[in-house]
């Protein structure tokens, strides 16, 4: 089975950092569970300005989301992972970097940078985003957060890594609690 998995949100923490970013620079007390829908810029102070904060160096200072590294090393001995991205191309190398420091046991042959996740060719799709988890033709699993809570309960999710490991080795869907 293929196994794509979205980058960010899912496999890094980049609104957590975004957000951080975006608080300093506001005088501002947003966070993650305050962005109910996919237009972060809904809830800012400064509007789409905060966009602009979408460059190398945010990129280059994510973590990976707890248990990512570990649950894909475990995940790779059953399946063949993939990671799926949507990158603006001024940032394709700094994400690049980024996951061969924390991600070197997905190949770099597995990296798909596209616009469209639903023309990529695999089996289940590991999402955050409502648009390219509405728009998937097959399996999908959503990576829990409030901008995608209002798809309900039409999909299975994961909270976490953890989520995602038991999801997939023991085919448990993890609801909303």
């Amino acid at each position: 089975m293929k196994i794509g998995i979205d980058l960010d949100n899912v496999l890094n923490n980049l609104n957590e950092e975004w957000i951080n970013i975006y608080n300093k620079l506001n005088d501002d007390n947003l966070t993650i569970e305050d962005i109910k829908s996919w237009d972060i810029h809904k809830y800012t102070k400064n509007g789409k300005q905060i966009y602009e904060y979408l460059d190398g160096n945010l990129f280059g200072c994510l973590k990976p989301l707890p248990y990512a590294v570990e649950v894909t090393k475990e995940l790779q001995k059953h399946y063949e992972l993939f990671v799926v991205t949507a990158s603006h191309p001024k940032n394709i190398e700094v994400k690049m970097d980024w996951l061969n420091k924390y991600f070197p046991h997905i190949s770099y042959d597995n990296v798909i940078i596209c616009q469209r996740k639903d023309l990529v060719n695999v089996d289940l799709l590991i999402d955050d985003a409502p648009h390219n988890i509405l728009h998937f033709p097959r399996h999908v699993l959503v990576m829990d957060y409030a901008w995608n809570r209002d798809l309900g309960n039409k999909f299975p999710r994961a909270k976490n890594w953890k989520g995602v490991y038991e999801y997939l080795m023991f085919g448990e869907e993890f609801k909303i609690n």
